[in-house]
Order: structure tokens, then C-alpha cells, then sequence
């Protein structure tokens, strides 16, 4: 598990940590089955993964408005210089950008510590986007 944190680009790794069709993260899992010192490591391996692809998203963001939101040579990256050309780098998957938007209502934040079940592991890494750097916006 180190080991891939430490060397999978952050759209792979978001990849991996993504809800399964039960909607479990893999801390999910860990948890269910008691593995608690797993479960916890993972949680915070989830956050900082998704974090980062959110925090890549903004940048990429505002990359494409900088440069007249993709306009200039035809190849939508205006004049080449500003804005990733990887499609991953500035697209979200469908539930992350769910979960974010889940988590602007205060019930869906709070009361996840602690919790590992169906959906547990995706609203933490959400509520925990939104708490570090959507409310501080």
C-alpha cells in the first residue's frame, strides 16, 4: 500500500480509492472488517489523494481562464503555455464532484469519524475538501 501512494500519479490514485459498485473505499473495507489501524492510514491517504485532484482541477481551471478559456490555436489550449493538456488533470470523477456537492449541506459532514460503512470513506474525502478549501473561498 506505501509503496503506491508514494509512486502513482494522483488522477491513478484516485482511481483506485474510488467507491466500488457497493460504494466502499477501501477504507470502507478496512474498517467493515475491523482492520482499524488500516482502515484510519487509508482515510487519510483518501484525503490527501482526492485533495490534491481537486486542488490539480482548480489549477487546471484556472489555466483554461487565463488563457481565454481555451481558445487561440485550435487545439484548445490557447497559446500552448498555460493550460494542461491531459484531459485527466482538470476532470473530476462523476462522485467526487457529487460528493462536494453533497457536502455543502452541514448533515452530510459531520459524525463520519470513527464510521466505516456504504458511502463512509466517500463522504469523508468530500466533507473534507469542502472544509479545507471550498468554505475558506
Amino acid at each position: 500500500c506505501k509503496y503506491n501512494f508514494r509512486v502513482q500519479r494522483v488522477h491513478e490514485m484516485l482511481k483506485l480509492m474510488s467507491p466500488d459498485a457497493e460504494n466502499c473505499c477501501p477504507s470502507d473495507l478496512a474498517g467493515i472488517e475491523g482492520c482499524m489501524d488500516l482502515a484510519q492510514w487509508l482515510v487519510r491517504q483518501e484525503r490527501q489523494v482526492a485533495t490534491e485532484a481537486y486542488e490539480n482541477y482548480l489549477k487546471s481551471q484556472s489555466a483554461i481562464e487565463v488563457s481565454g478559456n481555451g481558445s487561440g490555436n485550435g487545439n484548445g489550449n490557447g497559446n500552448g503555455n498555460n493550460v494542461a493538456t491531459n484531459s485527466e488533470s482538470y476532470h473530476l470523477p462523476t462522485w467526487l464532484v457529487a460528493g462536494i456537492d453533497d457536502c455543502r449541506h452541514v448533515a452530510n459532514r459531520y459524525g463520519l469519524r470513527g464510521k466505516y460503512e456504504m458511502g463512509a470513506g466517500r463522504k469523508k474525502m468530500c466533507s473534507y475538501i469542502y472544509e479545507n478549501i471550498l468554505s475558506k473561498r
